[in-house]
């Protein structure tokens, strides 16, 4: 650790190279035997400058700096029957509209499964508007394939779904025929 850092003569002021082993040096940036750290040591009130200007860049331009998970598609947990009768080894898939990234989760001898959430680290939230998703839980046993539930709204998916399937009783539910009935929760 560099507690107060020496300026070595004909090194320009505020930028420093470290060499493999550790020693500060003062050589030019093309030796490929340095590691540049660019130590810029910047006065408190300039920092708070610089700052301030990113943040108000950053809301003229309709975002903030606020890393978090955006879920495009929450965990889901449930029961798959066949006439009320559990189906073991079924797959559960979760799928969204938005990655490439799936869940796959498959049914005990109850019946039961969990899946994990598809989601992904943002540093910015935006100010206007709200973000899409869109999400598919599909289940396949004995090479049949049913569309358990799905969803696609403007806003926020939730963080957990919780589903109860039967795979011979279709229910419409907004237009849509499904295999499974769900509850949301944030």
């Amino acid at each position: 650790m560099i507690s107060r850092p020496q300026l070595i003569e004909g090194q320009q002021s505020g930028v420093w190279f470290l060499n493999r082993s550790g020693v500060l040096c003062g050589q030019q940036l093309a030796d490929p035997a340095l590691l540049r750290i660019g130590l810029n040591i910047v006065g408190l009130r300039e920092m708070q400058y610089r700052l301030g200007i990113i943040l108000i860049a950053s809301a003229l331009a309709g975002c903030m700096p606020w890393p978090h998970f955006h879920y495009l598609a929450p965990a889901v947990e449930g029961i798959v029957t066949n006439n009320g009768v559990p189906v073991q080894n079924a797959e559960i898939n979760v799928s969204t509209e938005f990655s490439e990234e799936q869940q796959k989760g498959v049914t005990d001898s109850n019946g039961r499964f969990s899946t994990k959430p598809i989601r992904e680290f943002m540093l910015f939230a935006f100010l206007l508007g709200d973000p899409l998703y869109g999400y598919t839980v599909t289940i396949t046993n004995a090479e049949n394939q049913y569309e358990g539930f799905s969803e696609g709204y403007v806003g926020y998916a939730p963080e957990q779904l919780t589903v109860i399937c039967d795979l011979v009783k279709l229910i419409q539910l907004r237009g849509k025929k499904r295999y499974c009935a769900g509850s949301l929760s944030e």
